[in-house]
């Protein structure tokens, strides 16, 4: 119940199309089935919880999305060094 009040907190601040849960989270299936009802309690009556899903790519999307924003920041490694 405590994840279900904070992620209807950030669903009223943000209002995102979705929710990607991370880290240790994402391995524990049960969650996927059971936040949705555990969220529409602190949800206005009109509000419905968009799709919570586990990361594309497992444990490493935050690593991999670290890495991407980093090239982007940067630029390739090898442009450094030309």
């Amino acid at each position: 119940q405590c994840l279900g009040g904070f992620l209807a907190q950030l669903l009223l601040l943000y209002d995102p199309d979705i929710i990607v849960l991370g880290g240790g989270l994402s391995g524990l299936p049960e969650i996927y089935q059971q936040v949705d009802a555990a969220i529409q309690p602190w949800l206005f009556s009109s509000l419905t919880a968009p799709a919570i899903v586990p990361p594309c790519f497992g444990d490493s999307s935050g690593v991999r999305g670290a890495a991407l924003l980093g090239q982007r920041q940067t630029g390739p490694a090898g442009d450094r060094y030309l």
